[in-house]
């Protein structure tokens, strides 16, 4: 519980502020209530105004507007505080709310368009396995310092509330370091959710296009990812890619002297499969549990990360405890081939994917089944597209989160440009269906992968309507009805 004081100067300074919220319906008693503005053609927050102040809102957080200002004049004692960006304003009052956490201990930021949740992962099992309790805040898993869970959040890197409130648990539980995935959502000034966070860390995984229905630009997603750089403290560092197209910009915007690019062709490597590499170090050989170089890459990073916040030369050895993390390359080898399910759903990181499959099986016949993501990156669908067909014997498209787009549009802008002539295209709508289709098509030899929901717990549909998901059960569940070991 707080008083208005503790946030701004007020004429009602003792008023409590017993919670922060920005959906009206779950506002509560002497709550604040922030009126989002609205982002990718969201509906503004100034419209539920008054259901907030009917749900007991003590104060209201919105832009200045001939209509606010009504709603003002009409709730005399409801304490109404204009400002350009109630997002900037909500990150600021969490961290007040909650008595600044993240000062509690130094914080890592990861972002990048992919490999996040890897290299978060893998860095907070290095820094645990060195003795440094270490919390964890990703996509897939979350862990405040009582234990790793499942993350509840459909975001990557959730709101603001959510932040200082898991940070407030890591303090709770004393932690010595929290590694955090950043994504260009909440890095955005468009946001604000990390405004408040000094990161001691920052590591930068590979920057392609994502996510530009939100940003609307290449130029302002990438200059979004550089905000971690910018919040990074001069003490601290910076992990990058050597070959980034970015390294020059990443540089600048750090105003640290710790700043070191990653390359993992600096690495010896005895032996590769699909799932596994072993790596040299010394005369030793130390078994790492992926295949494709950009997890190698993640590793690296992470490991590099680790030296940089420890000060210790860590060995490469170390990379042998690392254990997969959940929807990431999960490898199943079968009597009629073998099946891989992974998170992929970019461009970028379906062209990584498809050569290192054909690298390592190059007489391999290659199933995919995969869809995009409904008002999300449109340009990325043709892309996708492409690849898949050069690369693919069979396209199996599918649902994947088509919301209010439809499967039809999505497909239709897969396909747009894509060369099908040597490759077989089915559409299955229904993704279980899908996917018992590609196993009653695999044979030895054949490499399936089911891309782009990995982890993910919940497929979205029209009209906000979700279904449960899990990609690993529904395969196992195929390949068992189908008599496949």
């Amino acid at each position: 519980m707080k008083q208005l004081s503790d946030f701004i100067s007020s004429k009602h300074p003792e008023t409590l502020i017993a919670g922060l919220g920005f959906d009206s319906r779950r506002i509560e008693k002497n709550w604040a209530f922030f009126a989002f503005a609205p982002v990718s053609g969201g509906r503004p927050g100034d419209l539920f105004i008054n259901q907030a102040i009917s749900s007991g809102a003590a104060a209201v957080i919105c832009r200045d507007s001939e209509p606010n200002r009504a709603a003002m004049e009409c709730n005399p004692s409801t304490e109404f505080i204009f400002t350009s960006s109630p997002q900037a304003e909500f990150a600021r009052w969490c961290s007040i709310f909650w008595d600044r956490p993240q000062d509690s201990f130094p914080i890592i930021g990861v972002t990048g368009t992919d490999g996040k949740t890897t290299t978060c992962s893998f860095l907070y099992q290095i820094l645990n396995t060195l003795g440094i309790r270490t919390a964890l805040l990703s996509t897939v898993s979350m862990d405040s310092g009582s234990g790793i869970k499942s993350s509840p959040y459909r975001q990557s890197t959730p709101e603001a509330d959510r932040i200082f409130s898991f940070l407030s648990d890591c303090r709770a539980s004393k932690v010595q370091a929290v590694v955090m995935e950043t994504t260009s959502h909440s890095l955005s000034p468009l946001t604000s959710r990390l405004s408040q966070i000094s990161f001691a860390g920052a590591v930068f995984t590979t920057i392609s296009s994502e996510h530009l229905e939100f940003h609307g630009t290449l130029e302002k997603y990438v200059d979004a990812k550089m905000n971690l750089a910018r919040q990074t403290s001069r003490e601290g560092f910076v992990i990058y890619p050597s070959c980034s197209q970015y390294g020059s910009l990443i540089r600048s915007s750090f105003k640290g002297d710790n700043i070191q690019p990653c390359d993992v062709s600096s690495l010896t490597i005895l032996s590769r499969t699909i799932d596994q590499t072993v790596l040299q170090e010394d005369c030793m050989g130390v078994s790492f549990c992926y295949g494709p170089e950009a997890f190698l890459q993640n590793a690296l990073e992470a490991l590099m990360a680790a030296r940089a916040f420890t000060g210790r030369q860590i060995p490469l050895s170390i990379l042998s405890t690392i254990v997969p993390v959940r929807g990431r390359m999960e490898t199943k080898r079968t009597t009629r081939g073998v099946f891989i399910v992974d998170f992929a759903h970019t461009a970028d990181a379906f062209s990584r994917l498809f050569c290192f499959v054909k690298q390592m099986r190059p007489q391999c016949r290659i199933t995919a089944v995969f869809s995009s993501g409904g008002h999300r990156d449109i340009d990325k669908r043709s892309k996708m597209g492409i690849i898949a067909s050069k690369m693919c014997n069979t396209m199996i498209l599918t649902s994947e989160d088509p919301r209010d787009e439809g499967f039809e549009k999505i497909t239709s802008d897969i396909l747009s440009k894509a060369d099908t002539r040597d490759c077989s295209v089915l559409l299955v709508p229904d993704r279980a269906e899908a996917i018992r289709k590609a196993v009653s098509i695999s044979a030895p030899g054949t490499v399936t992968l089911l891309l782009g929901k990995g982890h993910e717990k919940t497929i979205e549909f029209e009209n906000g309507r979700s279904i449960a998901w899990n990609e690993s059960e529904v395969l196992a569940s195929a390949l068992k009805e189908a008599g496949i070991e």
